[in-house]
């Protein structure tokens, strides 16, 4: 086939799928090594020519990202692409033999099937190879099979994120059983595996919040039981990286029946509170951007609350020497000193004397014998004007901790005003959460001013 590269005829699209087709078959039906090691070398050349001619534009080296692709390419040639692979089944034939290619030809499958799942029709109102995948959803599970193969792990990886740039994919994914797949590969060994899968995790829960929120109203349980391992998992790149984005997503404004779902349980709770005894101290740190939303929430369940105030003393202490040394992050030390004032007027409320039924007694968090003395009550530092407009800009209102003294005032105000005395968040949209929280962590989404 040397007139392919060498002579002065070059073959379309269709003439190059028809290669790939017999090389495929010679790949998966020929036993002499000689025939497969002349089908592999002809396989790398046909994608290499078939990349160039859907995609002239593109940079030479092609990073392995979902829509990592500079140019579009020539449009024609790759409509012609997305036409052919799927009336012959060569998609999923290709991506079924990814082991059997020779490694430059699996990063040029990659680089075309990002493309072509951004293919469009009808003026755009139609992503045809999208429909197919999801048609026939053996191909995406054909994707989501081979992370377990490490030869192609970050392959499959990388063309799973283009595909979940498309709601229909991820709303697939989030049903199948592929999704604890990926549970389990975020706890592998491995860490380029464990760290690919996470990313693909991290895109599912972050891009399509409607579809996400739909998932977590029917599949709350057996999701957040399979995250609660990653939580407590061996894999240190992977407990920080899930306490990072559970912290991110349960502040995620489109994510507020699941946050509110989340911190009402005392066994979340006290997980969170282990993890803030971790021998690392950025585990420490994601830990306690989650620790903050159970304390800041002003309707704690009864067994919460309990948690909380049997545990008060020790957490008051333990939170007045907690990274002392981010003493610069001002936004932390609020943070920090927002929650000791909780805590305490918690700890000074005697209206949860006795436990609540039914719950089991707390882990108590361990502090340094140089915190072990009371500590003096630490007040909230005023908020200067910037910090308040960040709150705002962060997530809505903050309404300040009610002392002991002003809470029966407060109440009697906030009734009246339909705000909570605790503080509460009000939305651009109108909607109020009943959430009281700090300054919050991660979150950039501007609102309009909430009105009173």
């Amino acid at each position: 086939m040397a007139f392919l590269f060498g002579g002065k005829k070059k073959l379309g699209i269709i003439e190059l799928a028809g290669l790939m087709k017999t090389n495929l078959e010679v790949l998966t039906s020929t036993s002499s090594s000689k025939a497969v090691g002349k089908a592999r070398t002809e396989m790398t050349r046909v994608l290499a020519e078939t990349r160039k001619l859907a995609l002239p534009d593109e940079a030479a080296d092609p990073v392995a990202e979902a829509g990592g692709l500079s140019g579009e390419g020539s449009e024609s040639a790759v409509a012609a692409l997305a036409a052919v692979v799927l009336e012959d089944e060569l998609l999923g034939n290709l991506l079924e033999n990814l082991t059997l290619l020779e490694f430059e030809a699996r990063k040029d499958v990659v680089v075309l099937f990002e493309r072509l799942v951004r293919e469009q029709a009808d003026g755009g109102t139609r992503f045809p190879v999208v429909e197919a995948l999801c048609a026939h959803d053996e191909v995406l599970s054909v994707i989501m099979l081979g992370y377990g193969n490490t030869d192609i792990a970050l392959n499959c990886g990388a063309m799973m994120r283009a595909a979940l740039a498309h709601e229909p994919v991820a709303r697939w994914l989030l049903l199948s059983d592929e999704l604890f797949l990926l549970f389990d590969l975020m706890e592998d060994t491995s860490f380029d595996v464990a760290t690919d899968a996470f990313l693909t995790f991290r895109l599912l829960l972050t891009t399509h919040s409607a579809a996400v929120g739909e998932f977590m109203e029917q599949h709350y349980v057996p999701f957040f039981e399979s995250y609660a391992r990653l939580l407590v998992c061996e894999n240190y790149a992977t407990r920080r990286q899930s306490l990072s984005l559970l912290g991110d997503f349960l502040l995620d404004r489109s994510n507020i029946a699941t946050m509110k779902r989340y911190i009402a349980s005392s066994h979340n709770l006290k997980t969170i509170m282990q993890l803030l005894r971790d021998k690392s101290r950025n585990i420490q740190f994601e830990a306690f951007h989650v620790f903050k939303i159970f304390v800041a929430n002003p309707t704690k369940p009864p067994a919460v609350l309990h948690i909380l105030k049997r545990n008060a003393n020790k957490l008051v202490n333990f939170l007045a020497d907690f990274q002392k040394d981010r003493r610069d992050d001002t936004q932390f030390v609020e943070e920090k000193a927002y929650l000791i004032n909780i805590i305490q007027s918690i700890r000074d409320n005697d209206s949860d004397s006795d436990p609540p039924a039914g719950s089991s007694p707390a882990a108590p968090v361990s502090t340094s014998p140089a915190t072990s003395a009371a500590a003096a009550p630490v007040q909230p530092p005023p908020r200067s004007s910037s910090s308040a407009a960040s709150a705002t800009a962060a997530h809505g209102r903050l309404a300040s901790p009610p002392s002991s003294s002003s809470s029966s005032s407060s109440s009697s105000s906030s009734s009246s005003s339909g705000t909570s005395s605790a503080g509460v968040l009000e939305y651009d949209t109108g909607t109020v959460v009943n959430l009281a929280t700090v300054v919050l962590k991660g979150v950039h989404q501007p609102v309009n001013n909430p009105t009173s």
